[in-house]
């Protein structure tokens, strides 16, 4: 439901609605809250309850800066270090990706990207960035679904994910680093692009992936 905008940045989720929704118990969803409040994907504001927190411009740009360093340093291990399984399950991602395109599927286009850059974090070895990247998926996520809500930039991101997909399958480290958005031209670039469609100010934070199904169902119930 974050992830989706049906929850708006600023919108309170107040607690007997959400269990009425989800239909689970007032102690199994503030465990579910907790859980998603140390992630940052809602804040608990005294004497109103938890909400959809605001991300704003700076610190999405910031983001932006610090996923490019992170993601450029782990494809380029990747191109050293990806198992056969590994490079297969990227190309898989990839053919998904393209598949939900064709089709206008916004959420398997989101689920595909997720699966390549995860598998990609997975091959390169390091689990300082993976941890670090994951710490950011929630807002990295919510950043491609504005960018790719955008005519035509679901496209261009295939052909950015294919040259990187392919510079990697080869082992050329240095051609998937140097693909990856670099820290300050580019993931600026794709930033202002998505400002475009959106309010300056703010954008909602949104789901994480491997969360309990609690949480889980929070972020997207509808």
């Amino acid at each position: 439901g974050i992830l989706s905008g049906f929850f708006k940045p600023g919108d309170r989720l107040v607690e007997m609605d959400l269990c009425a929704r989800l239909e689970i118990s007032r102690p199994s969803l503030r465990e579910a809250l907790r859980s998603l409040e140390s992630e940052g994907l809602i804040e608990i504001i005294p004497n109103r309850g938890p909400q959809v927190p605001v991300l704003t411009w700076g610190q999405a740009e910031e983001i932006y800066r610090v996923r490019a360093l992170l993601e450029g340093e782990a494809a380029a291990l990747c191109a050293k270090r990806a198992r056969p399984e590994q490079i297969e399950g990227m190309r898989q991602a990839l053919a998904d990706f393209e598949r939900a395109v064709r089709n206008e599927d916004s959420a398997h286009r989101l689920s595909a990207t997720a699966d390549f850059y995860r598998i990609m974090q997975e091959a390169a070895g390091n689990t300082l960035i993976e941890e670090l990247l994951r710490r950011l998926l929630a807002r990295i996520n919510m950043l491609r679904a504005q960018s790719m809500s955008r005519a035509g930039r679901a496209k261009f991101s295939f052909r950015e994910m294919r040259t990187m997909f392919r510079a990697i399958s080869k082992g050329d480290s240095r051609a998937a680093r140097t693909y990856e958005p670099d820290a300050h031209g580019a993931a600026v670039g794709r930033l202002s692009r998505v400002r475009s469609t959106l309010r300056v100010d703010s954008f909602p934070s949104c789901w994480a992936r491997n969360r309990s199904q609690s949480a889980s169902n929070v972020i997207g119930a509808r």
